[in-house]
């Protein structure tokens, strides 16, 4: 692989039929947690005051990009988003189409969104921006080694959700692969968590 195709590596997965589909749990960080609750997921993804024992999932993603953003890195910076944005752009924009069309407007206003769909509404912006920072901090950086984005990317790589954030480090991840693809049983997480 190249090294350009190494930095966009991460956002080209954007559109990877892997993506959400529970796949590869071998391939998880080591103590990363699984849930299968989706009210438990949006609750440790949201929460500004989350349960013992976890932290503020925001501030941990926010805290991991201000490690490649910091002032010396500025020019760096520049170059990888001049490099990484048109491809962000691109793969976002492929994956709304569908989600844009009169069609999916018409499932929506019926309610017939599945739990799958919805999630993906609801989620899909946060999973660009957290692959869109990998390949900057790959490219900033340029090293791929135990950070929390490299090991957000291993989560979406085994085909999970990366959701939280404990005090020790260790990750928590979603398993979407329970929500289910049947016509109208996502109309709740959307009007619940949709963004």
């Amino acid at each position: 692989m190249s090294k350009a195709g190494w930095f966009t590596e991460p956002i080209r997965f954007f559109n990877s039929n892997c993506l959400l589909s529970a796949k590869y749990k071998y391939a998880l960080p080591k103590n990363t947690e699984i849930i299968t609750n989706i009210e438990q997921a949006m609750a440790l993804e949201l929460s500004q005051d989350p349960p013992d024992g976890y932290d503020i999932w925001p501030d941990a993603v926010a805290f991991a990009q201000s490690q490649f953003y910091a002032t010396e890195n500025e020019e760096k910076v520049k170059e990888g988003e001049a490099l990484i944005n048109p491809i962000a752009d691109l793969v976002i924009a492929s994956a709304n189409q569908y989600y844009d069309s009169h069609e999916f407007k018409i499932k929506r206003i019926k309610k017939l969104i599945s739990e799958k769909e919805a999630f993906w509404l609801t989620v899909h912006y946060d999973i660009w921006r957290i692959l869109r920072f990998v390949s900057l901090e790959r490219y900033v950086l340029s090293k791929a080694e135990d950070s929390f984005y490299e090991n957000t990317y291993s989560i979406f790589k085994a085909g999970f959700y990366p959701c939280g954030i404990k005090h020790d480090g260790n990750l928590i991840a979603f398993d979407a692969a329970v929500l289910q693809n049947e016509a109208g049983t996502g109309v709740g997480i959307y009007e619940k968590y949709g963004r």
